[in-house]
């Protein structure tokens, strides 16, 4: 008999109920869960379910020119020139070029072969035939110069399809939501439509009632995405299978739903095909030159293999409207492009890009390193960033979905992994389920920065190095409707102030967060206004750990091989953890691509075989796809060890799964401490207390005989505006919660003057948050301004020499805020307070139109009091007397 999964939740407490999703929850699916499983999913061996990346890169592979074999089937014209003496090849090119392009045109396949040697190039070349290869002897033999040209713009390769990508045809509206995973979609008419062509699907209304317009849009902080392509990108490339009455059978399943209400249209583009540079170098000579090194756009199924580009005038491959488009073993130094200026030095899929690849390469000094911009189930793997960058990964905006980062090497500064988050009206918003898999990366502060709008993103297996404790936000920060996440098997080091997540709104709940290392943090899982939905076997230590196995090294190469196999999978429904003599954890085997017609029986075995109980086999009913096993600690060892359950079945893969065994004792610290619950002894009803940011030396809060009298004791480093975060500063906070609009007052008495004691209103619970205060000497600070990160204080009223003993006053109504001081002995009637500053954290901002604040202000607030010495070795004191918070009616 199945036990039920709530009973189980019920019996351990490390998994909390998951807020409220922001809107309706798609990917983060159970292996179980067949109705939620499509054609575009994979059940991955360790039971996540991931995005299906078999398509990507070139059909069939690019092609072995060093096979004869493939080799007989192309014609290759030869380029004249390549010495050493600098005169312009661009005559030589001419010749070959021209005869190549016709040769294609013809309906052969041609290679423009370059010679060992150097070429110097001005013109640039538009190739718009299938079937034309620019080759090389080698990277090493073959350079091809670009000098100074008399051309506004352009490229030296300039490979693009027939007009752009075929928008002469007409378009065809279609007539019903193309929802995520079909293989098929349906139009006015499919009249003219052929099997084995390309279509193409763009959502082009947002209008006022668009779904998806309605989900990311927040029209409270002047935030409206309403471009259905610069905002929401998914232009979708697949192949026609079979058309007929209105109905198209496509190649590949539909990744993201196109609403009808965005009107949703197909188009048939002329793609180029069969194109790619090989074997070469392209240097650019200076930042005057006016080509581009190589562009793409609007192909399929072509490629850079075994190129290096240094230092082009920008990009160094532009890029638009890409379906199975390969790089491969290439190089990519640097850019004349000056990096941290609003360059757009790019390498990665930008400019929509569709089941495409990225292998075994290298790259560094770029703005964007593996970056995501409209891509679409695209992968980078197994290469390697290094050198200056702003943000390597990072998703662009134009909604990237669905894609992996997998085996790379980042050695960059900056954050380990960004997303451009919801501030921006410029790039539009990311998508969904974008993976992250076992990847190092070694430079930077090793934080992982998700400020807004994403759905259940899979970071899994990677390593976070960390340069320096002067890192400034958590290991992982989320804001903003960034939800239904999974956090796996990951060894991140994290600073000593700070949390392991930073959970900024209510709306980023569903988080799973299983079997990770953590080194240093403050010891706190995670902090903030949402709650892990799993807590699980996350250990903590003082100094480096051993990064967690994963059951395989490579994902994309797993599912080449295994995907489509029938198989075992086994998913932890209690905890990974057995204590002796406590409750017994539950697991779920589920049969994967397996028929459910007959009843299967399933052995079972632990290696040791004496750590656990569990019965020799269990059988999984006819009709069903899963059966659940109760695990218990056989209460035999004393000291903690793992135990490896493997499950077997005729016909299928046998699947294992790793518990850990607890000692009957523990170690509290070990394995983390959750969520806190700030609650200090002795502290009245309704409030909670704590150190936040350095709690190595947490304050100390006495209270008096009620909220309305408190004495902080504390250190801490000054809170200023130079700070890129509030989150480092080690400051002593007592607070109460409030929904909705509301006010703070309360008489401040402080006498150290490089003290900072006042009234503060936060956001969330945590050390990174939206805020303001105010101090006793009337400075105010408080973050939300635009182009700062967040958290960030920012000055607006500096200290003065007031008294050290005031009356303060902040007030919160929807996004304004305002503080006040009052330098009477008693305040009673309204004149009696200055205001002295007032802010809306939503403003408006004109210049630039395109970037806002990123503050996300929850209808739940948190107003106290606070206190930072100055100084983390030193403590001071402040008093607070007449303590009131209370809301404001509406």
């Amino acid at each position: 008999m199945k036990l039920h999964f709530l009973l189980t939740l019920a019996l351990l407490p490390q998994f909390l109920a998951a807020a409220s999703a922001p809107w309706p929850a798609q990917y983060k699916i159970k292996p179980w869960e067949t109705a939620k499983l499509t054609a575009g999913d994979v059940v991955g061996p360790d039971g996540i379910v991931y995005p299906d990346f078999r398509r990507c890169g070139v059909e069939g592979g690019i092609p072995d020119f060093s096979d004869p074999v493939v080799k007989k089937g192309w014609k290759e014209f030869l380029v004249s020139g390549g010495a050493n003496d600098d005169q312009p090849d661009d005559a030589a090119v001419e010749v070959a070029m021209t005869a190549a392009i016709e040769h294609s045109k013809a309906g052969g396949k041609s290679i423009v072969a370059f010679p060992a040697g150097k070429y110097l190039l001005s013109r640039p070349w538009l190739i718009n035939t299938h079937h034309v290869v620019i080759s090389g002897a080698g990277a090493e033999a073959t350079t091809l110069r670009i000098v100074g040209s008399s051309a506004k713009s352009g490229a030296l390769f300039d490979f693009i399809g027939k007009d752009g990508g075929g928008t002469s045809r007409p378009y065809r509206a279609l007539t019903k939501t193309a929802a995520r995973g079909a293989m098929e979609v349906f139009v006015e008419s499919s009249d003219g439509i052929v099997v084995g062509s390309w279509i193409r699907l763009t959502a082009t209304k947002a209008d006022a009632g668009s779904t998806m317009r309605e989900r990311y849009s927040w029209p409270e902080s002047h935030v409206i995405y309403d471009e259905p392509l610069t905002h929401f990108g998914r232009m979708m490339f697949a192949r026609v299978v079979k058309a007929e009455a209105g109905r198209i059978m496509l190649d590949r399943p539909v990744s993201h739903d196109l609403y009808q209400d965005e009107f949703p249209e197909l188009r048939s583009p002329d793609l180029l095909e069969g194109c790619g540079l090989r074997n070469l170098t392209l240097i650019t000579d200076g930042p005057e030159v006016s080509l581009d090194p190589v562009r793409f756009r609007a192909v399929a199924n072509s490629w850079l293999h075994g190129v290096t580009i240094r230092k082009p005038r920008d990009w160094p491959v532009l890029t638009s409207g890409l379906v199975n488009f390969e790089y491969r073993d290439c190089r990519f130094d640097g850019t004349w492009a000056p990096i941290g200026s609003g360059s757009r030095a790019y390498l990665g899929f930008s400019g929509y890009a569709v089941d495409c690849l990225m292998e075994n390469c290298e790259a560094n000094d770029l703005r964007h390193m593996a970056i995501f911009q409209g891509a679409i189930r695209c992968v980078v793997r197994n290469s390697r960033f290094t050198g200056q960058s702003i943000a390597s990964p990072q998703l662009h905006g134009q909604f990237p979905h669905d894609s992996m980062v997998e085996r790379c090497e980042f050695s960059t500064p900056g954050h380990a992994y960004t997303v451009d988050g919801m501030a921006t009206l410029r790039h539009g918003v990311e998508g969904p389920r974008f993976v992250l898999y076992g990847n190092r990366f070694n430079g930077g502060n090793g934080a992982c920065y998700l400020p807004g709008g994403v759905e259940g993103h899979i970071i899994a297996y990677n390593r976070f190095e960390m340069v320096d404790d002067k890192q400034s936000l958590p290991g992982v920060w989320i804001a903003d409707r960034v939800w239904d996440g999974i956090f796996i098997g990951n060894s991140m080091r994290v600073n000593r102030y700070q949390p392991v997540f930073s959970m900024q709104d209510e709306s980023c709940g569903g988080w799973e967060i299983r079997d990770n290392t953590i080194c240093g943090s403050n010891g706190w899982l995670a902090m903030g206004d949402s709650v892990p939905a799993v807590n699980d076997n996350n250990r903590f230590f003082p100094h480096d750990a051993a990064l967690p196995e994963p059951k395989c090294e490579s994902i994309f190469d797993w599912q080449k091989q295994f995907a489509d196999s029938p198989r075992l999978v086994m998913s932890w429904l209690g905890s990974a953890q057995l204590r002796q003599g406590q409750t017994p954890t539950l697991l779920r085997i589920t049969r994967i691509r397996s028929d459910l017609t007959n009843a299967q029986k399933i052995t079972l075995k632990a290696t040791p075989d004496h750590s656990v109980i569990l019965p020799p086999s269990v059988t999984i009913e006819a009709g069903s796809g899963d059966v659940d096993v109760v695990l218990k600690s056989a209460g035999i060892d004393d000291n903690a060890s793992d135990v490896v359950v493997t499950a077997e079945a005729d016909s299928l893969l046998a699947d294992r799964i790793t518990a850990r065994l607890l000692s009957g004792a523990g170690d509290a610290l070990e394995f983390g401490r959750g969520q806190p619950d700030y609650i200090p002894s002795g502290g009245p009803v309704g409030w909670k207390a704590t150190s936040f940011g350095i709690m190595q030396s947490p304050g100390i809060v006495r209270w008096g005989v009620n909220a309305e009298e408190l004495e902080i004791e504390g250190a801490g480093d000054a809170i200023t505006f130079q700070d890129s975060h509030l989150g480092r500063s080690g400051r002593t906070q007592a607070w109460r919660t409030l929904e909705g609009d509301g006010t703070i007052i309360a008489r401040v008495d402080c006498s150290e003057s490089s003290a900072q004691a006042g009234l503060i209103i936060a956001d969330d619970e945590g050390p990174t948050t939206e805020f303001i205060l105010i101090t006793s000497r009337g400075q105010v600070l408080a973050s939300g301004d635009a182009g700062k990160p967040p958290a960030c204080p920012v000055e607006y009223r500096k200290a003065d020499n007031g008294p050290a003993v005031a009356w303060l006053r902040l007030t919160r109504r929807g996004a304004v805020f305002a503080a006040w001081r009052a330098r009477v002995e008693n305040p009673l009637i309204e004149a009696d307070w200055e205001r002295l500053v007032e802010i809306d954290l939503y403003r408006n901002y004109l210049d630039p139109p395109d970037y806002k604040a990123s503050s996300k202000l929850d209808a739940t607030m948190h107003f106290g009091v606070f206190l930072s010495s100055g100084d983390l070795r030193k403590t001071a004191t402040a008093g607070f007397s007449r303590v009131e918070v209370r809301p404001i009616a509406k």
